[in-house]
């Protein structure tokens, strides 16, 4: 898909990730584990995150969002909700833009982007785990019509405290 960037930025796209984007994939992950956007707490590594990556198909794509220099400022996934069949039409997003590509439109490229292939590929619902704390993802989640459907109260732990998430669940 091709797209217009916000603002002085140059064209882009968002492509299916390939092998090759591991490293910067984990780079990028990795600038958010001294966060609680994620719950790891210890870098992960390019051999983590290439067995990750092997767990995804054509049916659960990762995305990179790439400018027209070939920079990835960005990545999104829709992996399987739970290896129960019953769910196999759930699949939950997550997406993670670079700290120094942040607010300028690119996690809003990467959600469209990932819903469009949730409906392309016949999911009936993507759900996303959000800290309660991390206001801008839930606000751009709920912009295209996720809705918060509970608090998991302090479901997590980190930094020596208990995390609330919320579940947002978008119906597609």
């Amino acid at each position: 898909m091709k797209y217009t960037f916000l603002g002085n930025m140059t064209p882009l796209s968002i492509r299916l990730a390939t092998k090759n984007d591991i490293p910067i994939i984990v780079s990028i992950y990795n600038e958010f584990i001294d966060t609680t956007i994620t719950m790891d707490t210890t870098l992960v590594t390019v051999e983590s995150r290439s067995k990750w990556f092997n767990e995804h198909s054509p049916e659960h794509p990762i995305t990179c969002f790439v400018t027209d220099t070939g920079i990835i400022a960005g990545w999104s996934s829709l992996s399987k909700w739970s290896e129960k069949l019953g769910y196999k039409r759930t699949v939950e997003n997550s997406l993670y833009v670079a700290r120094k590509f942040q607010h300028a439109g690119i996690g809003t490229k990467l959600l469209k982007d990932s819903i469009i292939r949730a409906k392309n590929l016949g999911y009936h619902c993507i759900v996303s785990r959000i800290d309660a704390e991390n206001t801008i993802s839930l606000s751009l989640h709920e912009k295209y019509g996720f809705q918060n459907i509970g608090i998991m109260k302090e479901f997590g732990f980190k930094f020596n405290k208990y995390i609330d998430i919320v579940i947002l669940q978008l119906l597609l």
